[in-house]
């Protein structure tokens, strides 16, 4: 599980109506951001490999090859959780995942919780 802020908006206060609208294009957007984010997620695998294998002088291979939104399975006021099936190899080893992606209103600040 990981639990984080997003930087860019920690200085700023999200009223509901603008979290109203987050979700809007959070849901209308399911497809092309899973793609978006495999990449994102790759590239930082990617540095986060090279700074293991300079530590441990061995090598670490983590790739995320296929997302696929599974939808919404949770949407109030306050909040709005997704899930995504996943594909991921690990020195080697395929296996497939579920992830659950929750984002939060609190106190004005967007949370993000993701399991695996």
């Amino acid at each position: 599980m990981m639990v984080q802020g997003y930087g860019k908006t920690q200085y700023q206060n999200i009223t509901t109506h603008d979290f109203r609208k987050f979700k809007q294009v959070l849901i209308s957007q399911q497809e092309s951001l899973s793609k978006k984010a495999v990449a994102s997620a790759n590239k930082h695998f990617k540095n986060v490999q090279g700074n293991i294998e300079k530590i441990t002088r061995s090598r670490v291979d983590i790739k995320i090859g296929e997302m696929v939104p599974l939808g919404i399975f949770h949407e109030d006021k306050y909040s709005i959780g997704m899930a995504l099936f996943i594909k991921i190899k690990t020195q080697g080893k395929e296996e497939t995942k579920i992830i659950t992606a929750t984002t939060t209103l609190i106190k004005g600040k967007l949370v993000f919780l993701y399991v695996l």
